[in-house]
Parts: structure tokens; C-alpha cells; sequence
């Protein structure tokens, strides 16, 4: 039901789907359902005042233009634009939009291999390739 290793940040949206899965199902009150499952209740009560819509359209957009940028450095140019945020909030926003860093992909090398230089065989001799 609950993990018990999980943050307890974690675990309240999963507890509201339990009391909400207990309460259609058996038609009982939220004291009741929670009391049954040994939740407090004010965690079904509480509700984030902060709307993340305007903080996805600007990470979003800023991602868009930044594809080498993570979170963190997109942390960095919202806070330069004026906007106070936290980066944990930033985070999980990021992470909610499905966003990573792409990865750069990996050159190969010459087709040739490589060429050893041979050692100076004298004193003051020219070791390098250079002209």
C-alpha cells in the first residue's frame, strides 16, 4: 500500500488515492476511512496554493532553447529573470515534464588509427611531427 522507505512527501499523493479508493468503495466518511488506515487527516485536507502551469511554460521554453542545460542551470536563468523559486520545486517540475539532458553523441575516431612517432635518435633532433 504505503512504502515505508519512501519520503513522506512521496507517500501523501498515494495516501489520498488510498482514502479517495476507501471512501467510493465502502462509502464511509473521511474521519472514518482515515482513522481505518491510521492517516491524519490533514493530509487530505491540504492543497498546494501554488500553481506550477506558468513555471512549466517557462521551464519548458527555456529547455526548448537550452537543450544542455539542466535543472539546475535553468534554476539559475529563473532566478535571473526575477522568478523566486526553489530549486526542489524546480526539480520536480522538471522531472513531471519528462525532461533530461540530451546527451551528445559520441564522435568516432579517425579511420586511419594512429600513427607512432619515432623517438629522436640524436641529441637536438626533431622529435615532433611538426614542420
Amino acid at each position: 500500500m504505503v512504502d515505508p522507505d519512501a519520503t513522506p512527501h512521496a507517500q501523501t499523493p498515494v495516501k489520498k488515492r488510498v482514502v479517495k479508493f476507501v471512501r467510493d468503495q465502502f462509502g464511509v466518511s473521511l474521519r472514518r476511512a482515515c482513522k481505518m488506515l491510521g492517516f491524519h487527516r490533514s493530509t487530505q485536507r491540504y492543497e498546494s496554493q501554488k500553481d506550477d502551469a506558468a513555471l512549466e511554460n517557462k521551464l519548458k521554453q527555456l529547455a526548448v532553447d537550452r537543450p544542455r542545460f539542466g535543472y539546475r542551470r535553468l534554476h539559475v536563468l529563473l532566478r535571473r529573470d526575477g522568478e523566486v523559486v526553489n530549486h526542489k520545486r524546480v526539480y520536480r517540475v522538471y522531472r513531471s515534464l519528462g525532461l533530461a539532458v540530451r546527451k551528445k553523441t559520441r564522435r568516432k575516431g579517425a579511420a586511419g588509427g594512429r600513427v607512432l612517432t619515432p623517438p629522436p635518435g640524436n641529441r637536438n633532433e626533431r622529435w615532433s611531427r611538426i614542420s
